[in-house]
């Protein structure tokens, strides 16, 4: 026997309707609109709500972007759909001219984002989303440059799904990257480095140490300058033998 379902209020004309769900515990919101794509050119739109109230602005918000001429969204379609088309077929790769550039991609979409946020349906992603995600991975220990890489990953990826009108917002814009953890530098510092030209003066290859001495073989940028610039021979220096005219 098929679970029981309650209807709500009846709505208007091209309102869509309401109705309880008892085997999923939730309200549910459908409604048909036009769609010149499809083969019947309309779709059925579906939204899902813990309450009446929220299940019913779903459905009025899809509704209202429909009528203003704003994309929807499909309602199956995920984040890690998108993100997944985006690698595949969003990537200029007349631009992108070296490989470690593509693997920082792959490493971010498919290590990162899809592990975080990729279960989410695409049009109900939202700012609270990418910010809990963010956040976890700086609780984590994550470096600056890589919250950097992939946040800035997300964000290209939904300006690529705007563009092919998939998301009316791209909500990973509306978001700042939080600081990550900063790596200790290596770098020596300026006593360290007074040390070690002290150390090697004298020594014969203290050229590979210290930029101010020139190695013995390397020639004078005067001589260069010299060979560049020396005048050529003219044809009469070479005329040996030939008499001249008195």
């Amino acid at each position: 026997m098929a679970p029981r379902t309650r209807r709500g209020k009846i709505r208007g004309n091209g309102d869509g309707a309401l109705y309880y769900s008892e085997a999923r515990d939730r309200w549910i919101g459908v409604a048909t609109v036009p769609d010149p794509a499809a083969k019947d050119r309309r779709k059925r739109v579906k939204v899902t709500g813990k309450d009446k109230a929220a299940a019913k602005a779903k459905l009025d918000e899809i509704l209202n972007k429909i009528k203003e001429g704003t994309p929807a969204g499909s309602a199956t379609e995920t984040v890690a759909d998108v993100l997944r088309q985006w690698l595949a077929h969003g990537l200029d790769r007349r631009k992108i001219k070296s490989e470690n550039t593509v693997d920082g991609l792959a490493w971010a979409v498919g290590k990162q984002l899809i592990p975080a946020i990729g279960g989410y349906r695409l049009r109900n992603l939202e700012c609270e989303h990418v910010e809990a995600m963010l956040a976890a991975m700086t609780a984590r220990g994550m470096s600056s440059s890589s919250l950097t890489r992939v946040h800035t990953t997300l964000t290209r990826a939904l300006k690529w799904a705007q563009r092919r009108r998939k998301v009316s917002r791209n909500v990973s814009e509306l978001v700042e990257t939080p600081v990550g953890t900063q790596r200790p530098s290596k770098a020596l510092t300026v006593r360290q480095v007074q040390t070690v030209l002290n150390t090697v003066r004298d020594d014969r290859l203290e050229a590979l140490w210290n930029p101010r001495v020139r190695p013995w073989h390397a020639p004078r940028r005067t001589h260069r300058a010299a060979v560049g610039t020396r005048r050529p021979r003219r044809w009469r220096d070479h005329r040996v033998g030939v008499a001249q005219a008195p």
